[in-house]
């Protein structure tokens, strides 16, 4: 269901302008190369792919390269390509696949790399670029200098070029197929989109998607029973699904049922606030609960009443839901109703762990992790132990522009000894890396503080201590040091 592409078509002015042209290959023309890297080259570029995945694109560059230069194979076209995209070069990257393909011929990988490259060329218009995991805006006068009309249809034209002749010439290219029925959708080509669906509506990995996306351009077409019909396959399903629930609440705006789109509307609002994993089902009552903690007009003093007259009168299942859910929102951070959802979780105790492990797997804010963290922390259930070590490697690699969770010192909180030696693992190999020249990596590098302030309450010889046992050399122990002080 959540599958999604997303284009935006839009006009800009712009004086003295560039002509935005790609090349375009008659691909059945071209021979096409069966040559391969070999797979000792293959697993050096998996080290390029891990920068890249890790949001270290100037690392994946410096490594890409320097395989590109000394080898000649398709794939260090593709991943050096890669690697200068997510790095911001986003034109030279596409040209050196234009360059490959060339070479190479009509190669799957690099044909399909460069589709998907120029779709999000047309996702992010001449004036923005995805850099490391974070969206930076360029000013005008650094944008890429071609009119934003003609370079999105430019790459459309080429992207769907590509993409029609992956789909036509080789098997089982369902991700091509849907994406081409996106692509048409949102040209508002809806009867063209539907037929690539269609194509792949029996496959069970996209039925899902499939069927959502028929519905919606049924909707368009104004072919109401279809769509009803394809979207309560769906429901059956996906009950709490917020995005079909409001979906099924605009077919029956539209063809003037309005009470039954005013129901299911009411029921995509409270399944957006209640994580999909509760038990807590819709009613009006529960609706009136859940939007009171959601609503700016209540005070988190008349919030906090409430809450505890949920704990006395509740069942604990409803009153640990409760008490999740508004962590889920994140809409009183700083009021102090968070903090009373977080004191309450602790003092039922194991019995709101499954769902705090629950939410702690979801998509929330990085505050509401730090906030489930120190729920776990506090409380010292084992259940708990592995899902916090596995997180904290991870918020290294998080976008510049996202506020670190505190996870690291709720670690320590919990077990000093086996918190202490989780952190000192994940920074041992951290203090090998120079510190990036450009700003966005610079900004990603300094929030790895994280780590270290939970280090900085304890005592310099156990820190050693335990350096040593896990293998640190002397040169390592005096970098540690200097950074807490």
């Amino acid at each position: 269901m959540k599958k999604t592409l997303f284009l935006f078509f839009l006009t800009t002015a712009c004086f003295s302008q560039e002509t935005y042209t790609r090349k375009h290959f008659i691909y059945t023309n071209l021979k096409a190369s069966t040559e391969e890297c070999s797979d000792e080259i293959k697993k050096n570029l998996n080290e390029a792919y891990k920068e890249i995945n890790e949001n270290r694109s100037a690392k994946a560059v410096e490594i890409a390269e320097n395989l590109f230069k000394n080898n000649n194979c398709p794939e260090t076209y593709d991943t050096y390509a890669l690697s200068l995209f997510r790095s911001g070069e986003v034109i030279k990257g596409v040209e050196l696949l234009e360059t490959a393909i060339e070479k190479f011929g009509s190669n799957p990988l690099l044909i399909k790399r460069r589709s998907l490259l120029l779709l999000e060329l047309i996702e992010n218009g001449i004036g923005q670029k995805n850099i490391d995991g974070n969206t930076v805006y360029t000013s005008k006068d650094k944008s890429l200098n071609y009119n934003e009309e003609k370079f999105k249809a430019e790459n459309l034209e080429t992207a769907l070029e590509d993409l029609n002749y992956l789909a036509d010439n080789f098997k089982d290219r369902f991700d091509e197929i849907y994406t081409i029925g996106k692509v048409y959708q949102l040209q508002k080509e809806f009867e063209k989109s539907n037929v690539q669906f269609q194509k792949i509506v029996e496959i069970p990995e996209m039925k899902d998607q499939a069927l959502f996306n028929m519905a919606e351009n049924y909707l368009e077409l104004k072919n109401y029973n279809s769509a009803e019909e394809n979207l309560l396959k769906l429901l059956k399903s996906y009950p709490k699904e917020p995005q079909l629930l409001a979906k099924l609440s605009e077919l029956y705006k539209l063809n003037g049922d309005t009470a039954k789109s005013e129901l299911l509307n009411k029921q995509r609002y409270f399944h957006q606030l209640v994580p999909g994993f509760c038990e807590m089902e819709f009613s009006e009552k529960n609706l009136e609960i859940i939007d009171f903690f959601k609503s700016s007009h209540n005070n988190y003093k008349t919030k906090l009443e409430k809450l505890k007259e949920i704990e006395k009168n509740e069942s604990q299942k409803f009153t640990i839901e409760t008490c999740i859910t508004i962590l889920n929102i994140h809409t009183n951070h700083g009021n102090g109703l968070e903090e009373g959802a977080v004191k309450l979780l602790i003092k039922i105790g194991k019995p709101a762990l499954d769902e705090v492990h629950k939410l702690f797997g979801t998509n929330v804010s990085t505050c509401t992790i730090t906030n489930l963290a120190e729920i776990m922390a506090t409380l010292k259930d084992e259940s708990s132990w592995q899902i916090m070590a596995d997180y904290v490697p991870n918020i290294a690699k998080m976008p510049a522009t996202l506020i670190p969770p505190d996870v690291p010192k709720y670690l320590v909180k919990f077990n000093e000894e086996r918190g202490l030696k989780e952190l000192l693992k994940i920074i041992q190999p951290l203090l090998s890396e120079e510190t990036p020249d450009d700003a966005m990596g610079q900004l990603s590098f300094m929030t790895r503080y994280i780590y270290y302030e939970p280090l900085k309450k304890i005592s310099f010889k156990k820190i050693e201590s335990i350096c040593k046992e896990i293998g640190y050399n002397e040169k390592e122990i005096k970098q540690i040091k200097k950074s807490l002080i």
